[in-house]
């Protein structure tokens, strides 16, 4: 590594469905074999990210591990700012990750600088975004512009004075899961300023109860496989339906998670999924770990197939909660 830059190391397992690690663990160390940093959770949900900038220049040993006695699969990536302890000001791979709930802080050093952060999103689900500085006492920097970007930088979302004062507050509801970029500037490119920004998830929630996926296959909208995303039983009969493109002869299998395992607050989910005629395939409740329930199947025709997510509590206060949907294609 070269003394006075910036790097991003990222350490992603189950949660950025790039391996099977459900909580990594990252240490950075010397040559010596000393902790130079070490992060458990700073990455998406239980993944692990490091920004480390080193004060001379010389090797450093990254060791990926797990927290407790967790196995499995992950991937490492590294990203660097040359521009010294600035934040990378374009989408790219190893940025410093934002999550929902955990405040950042940042600085716009020079004029017409912008800081570029990741965040992991999925599908259906709403974030409120704000940018603040100097009126809300969070930072120097007078006008904030916020910008939501996807990967080839297409701005996607984008408001000036939406906060309090000059500050820029928005709310994104996306269409599939994935990663998106948010890009910290200000409103004159000479302006410079320290500011932080907050990301909250609303959720993933029928129209009139505040809840955005359909219950119906008509209103189910269509979801990428080989994805995690997340989702919520709102209210009590409250079922979310995702709509996926199979192909004949392919095995899929679908796992929703709740509190059992640490994905969600809904204790016994339930899976159906249905064909484009509305004939049940196929069904589960609690095949998965615990109460979880997962469902293997080999679509027999190309098309449309629905899961449909519901709560198998009945009245019981547990009927509602939160979940996530992991899909895999087998074979």
């Amino acid at each position: 590594m070269t003394a006075g830059t910036t790097y991003t190391i990222d350490q992603k397992g189950f949660f950025s469905s790039v391996g099977t690690l459900q909580d990594t663990l990252l240490t950075l160390r010397d040559i010596n074999g000393n902790v130079l940093a070490q992060n458990d959770d700073g990455g998406f949900r239980l993944e692990s990210q490091i920004s480390y900038t080193p004060t001379s220049t010389g090797a450093v040993y990254v060791e990926a591990g797990a927290f407790g006695v967790n196995t499995g699969t992950y991937e490492i990536s590294v990203g660097s700012s040359s521009r010294g302890g600035d934040v990378a000001d374009t989408p790219g791979s190893g940025l410093i990750a934002i999550s929902s709930g955990t405040p950042v802080a940042g600085d716009l050093e020079t004029g017409g600088d912008k800081d570029v952060y990741s965040l992991s999103v999925t599908a259906g689900g709403t974030y409120q975004i704000d940018l603040r500085g100097s009126a809300s006492g969070l930072g120097t920097l007078v006008d904030p512009l916020l910008r939501v970007l996807d990967a080839d930088s297409r701005v996607l979302a984008q408001n000036d004075d939406g906060g309090t004062g000059l500050e820029s507050s928005l709310s994104f509801t996306t269409s599939g899961s994935g990663e998106l970029f948010l890009e910290a500037g200000a409103f004159s490119s000479s302006q410079t300023g320290t500011y932080q920004i907050d990301v909250l998830q609303s959720g993933i929630s029928t129209s009139s109860l505040g809840d955005l996926i359909g219950q119906t296959q008509e209103h189910a909208p269509i979801t990428a496989l080989d994805t995690i995303f997340g989702g919520a039983i709102d209210f009590q009969n409250d079922r979310d339906m995702y709509q996926f493109i199979l192909e004949a002869g392919t095995t899929y299998q679908f796992d929703v998670r709740g509190s059992n395992s640490s994905h969600g607050t809904l204790w016994d989910p339930q899976a159906l999924l249905y064909n484009a005629d509305g004939a049940l395939v196929a069904q589960d409740d609690d095949s998965g770990t615990a109460f979880d329930a997962s469902i293997a199947y080999t679509a027999p025709t190309n098309g449309s197939y629905y899961l449909d997510v519901i709560s198998n509590m009945g009245l019981l206060a547990q009927s509602v909660g939160t979940y996530s949907v992991e899909t895999d294609i087998l074979l």
